[in-house]
This record gives C-alpha cells, sequence and structure tokens, in this order.
C-alpha cells in the first residue's frame, strides 16, 4: 500500500510539474506577444505617424537653394523595445505609382505598369500574377487592388520569411494605396515617366523632369508655371501630380530569439474603405 501511495504521489507531482511548466511556457509567449504588440505600435506612433515631419527634416539638412528634387522618400532604422529588436521601414506611398488610379483610367496598362515597376519582383521569391476583377463589376470609386496578394505570388517553395522583404523590394515605386495623385517632389524618374507616358507628350514629362532636378524648388505651382507646354499636357498633370504627401507605409520587422514577424501598417489608405489605418501581418 505505502509503494502505491508513493507512486500516485510521484505521478501527481509529475503531472503538477508538467502544468507548471505549460503554464510558464504560456506566460513566457503572451508576455513576447504583448511586447511584440507594444513595440509594434510604438513604431508606428513613433515614426508612421510622423513620417512626413522625419522626411521633410532629412530634405532640411540640404541649403535651400542646393536642393533638388525628388526628395528622400524613404527612412528607417532599429530600435530596441522591451528586450526585442525593431527595425522600421517609412515609405511615402503619393510618391509611388498608385495601381488603382491607372485601372480608373486604363485597366489594360496596370500589368504593364507593375512589369515595369516591379524591378524584377523583389529578390526571386516572389513573381507578379496580376489578378484585376472585372471592370463592368466596378464603381468608380472603388479600388479593385486592396492587397499585395493580388498583384504576386511565391515563387515555387520559399521560406515563408522572405516574402515580404521581396515584397517590400518589389513596390518601392508602386502602390494600392494613397490619393491617387503622384507626389513630384518624391518620386523617381522612372515612376513619373510610367505614370505620365499614356496621357502627357514625351515633351513635357522631360521639360517637368529636367526643370525639377533644377536646385532651389519651391512648389508644384512654380514649377509649373515655367513649361511651355499646351493645355491639353497642363490639364493632364494636374490630374496627375501634386507636391503633399497623406498617405505613408511603414515596414515594421521584430526580431526575437525564436523568430521574426513582419508587419505592414498603411497610414490613410485612401481605399474608400474609410479606415485610417490597414494592416499586414506574415
Amino acid at each position: 500500500m505505502v509503494l502505491v501511495l508513493i507512486a500516485l504521489a510521484g505521478i501527481s507531482l509529475a503531472g503538477l510539474a508538467r502544468r507548471s511548466l505549460q503554464l510558464a511556457q504560456h506566460a513566457a509567449e503572451e508576455q513576447e506577444r504583448l511586447q511584440r504588440r507594444w513595440g509594434t505600435i510604438s513604431c508606428q506612433q513613433m515614426f508612421l505617424d510622423r513620417a512626413e515631419e522625419l522626411l521633410e527634416k532629412q530634405a532640411a539638412t540640404v541649403k535651400p537653394e542646393e536642393l533638388t528634387w525628388p526628395l528622400p522618400g524613404t527612412l528607417s532604422g532599429t530600435v530596441e523595445l522591451g528586450g526585442l529588436q525593431f527595425e522600421f521601414y517609412i515609405s511615402d506611398e503619393d510618391a509611388k505609382a498608385n495601381l488603382n488610379m491607372i485601372y480608373r483610367r486604363s485597366p489594360e496598362q496596370v500589368r504593364r505598369v507593375v512589369g515595369i515597376l516591379a524591378g524584377g519582383a523583389g529578390s526571386g521569391d516572389v513573381m507578379t500574377n496580376v489578378r484585376l476583377p472585372n471592370a463592368k463589376l466596378l464603381s468608380r470609386e472603388m479600388s479593385p487592388l486592396g492587397s499585395w496578394g493580388q498583384v504576386f505570388e511565391p515563387v515555387g517553395v520559399t521560406e515563408p520569411g522572405r516574402i515580404p522583404q521581396s515584397i517590400r523590394k518589389a513596390t518601392r515605386r508602386m502602390t494600392c494605396w494613397g490619393s491617387g495623385k503622384l507626389n513630384i517632389r518624391r518620386a523617381d524618374a522612372t515612376t513619373v515617366r510610367t505614370v505620365c507616358t499614356s496621357t502627357v507628350s514625351q515633351e513635357a514629362v522631360g521639360q517637368l523632369l529636367a526643370l525639377r532636378a533644377e536646385p532651389g524648388q519651391t512648389g508644384l505651382s512654380a514649377l509649373t508655371s515655367r513649361m511651355t507646354i499646351n493645355n491639353k499636357d497642363r490639364s493632364a498633370l494636374r490630374r496627375l501630380i501634386i507636391d503633399e504627401s497623406r498617405c505613408h507605409a511603414a515596414w515594421i520587422t521584430c526580431r526575437s530569439h525564436q523568430r521574426t514577424w513582419k508587419t505592414l501598417i498603411v497610414d490613410r489608405p485612401g481605399d474608400g474603405s474609410g479606415a485610417e489605418t490597414l494592416q499586414f501581418t506574415w
């Protein structure tokens, strides 16, 4: 009987130890999850919510008389919060070609634009595969492209953690979000040409790019007033370009000893949903 009681006590203690271990592991996982969430929100508040201010500060380091366009449209860095490492990459979404706006103008042009601007689709972990809905089923206000899953797909068997990085690289010149107009102060020449080519004459686009590369630019109005172009091109440019941005995105990478999480947060997506932010996590 004594041996039976000892055996039962041993089994009970083993079960209790196992349960305690499970509870401790669960508590550690929950703590890490909370720290990750807190760190992501902190990065959003510190960098994404102040994106325009921080980008302007980058440009302010150059003397006004030496300042040329395009200005930097991205910023990045690393911070440590709660024992976790966070990398952030902020981008101006209004300095990229808006695929939804291109779709509204000419649906058949979307695949061409993606092919030009995708830059080989990152590092080979994804490929372009644009899936567009029927234009007849959409109203003019709708945004048919609401995520990068409609534009890219993985190539073969690859590490899932590499896919977001490849998407980020492939989308440095295009977006599914923003006002629809292109910020001429920050968009690069390839993006400007791609957005304008089917609506504005090559001569007008060339003149626009040449003038904006001159130092001491003060604004879009002053720039276009110096252009010697016809009224059709001038009106088209007014519909296509701006010199301010409201939509920005943050790619936030969180690393622990065990794994890596990647989050894309878009501020003021302008996709018609009315949401202040959109978030995607890998």
